[in-house]
């Protein structure tokens, strides 16, 4: 499932390919602003892997947006299956 349909099913907008979106910014301003009205809460730095440098981490609504230590945008997944089951944090 792309990370483009996992923010859908929380935003309910649908956002357009990466060549007709603006390099994303819609979708990148409704990261945050899930994190800025708090419908996704901080829980902590982790590492998506072992080996991996730290990044914030935050859930909610059946999501996890992972950002760089920076706030750069790195990936959402589903809360509680695959990757996310990974994380070790901090």
């Amino acid at each position: 499932m792309s990370i483009m349909h996992l923010l859908s099913e929380v935003t309910g907008k649908k956002y357009p390919k990466y060549k007709k979106s603006n390099k994303c910014e819609e979708f990148l301003e409704d990261i945050s602003n899930l994190i800025e009205i708090n419908e996704v809460e901080f829980v902590g730095t982790g590492t998506l892997k072992k080996g991996m440098d730290s990044m914030n981490i935050y859930r909610g609504k059946g999501i996890t947006i992972v950002l760089k230590m920076n706030n750069e945008f790195v990936t959402i997944l589903r809360s509680g299956e695959g990757l996310d089951l990974g994380i070790m944090l901090d």
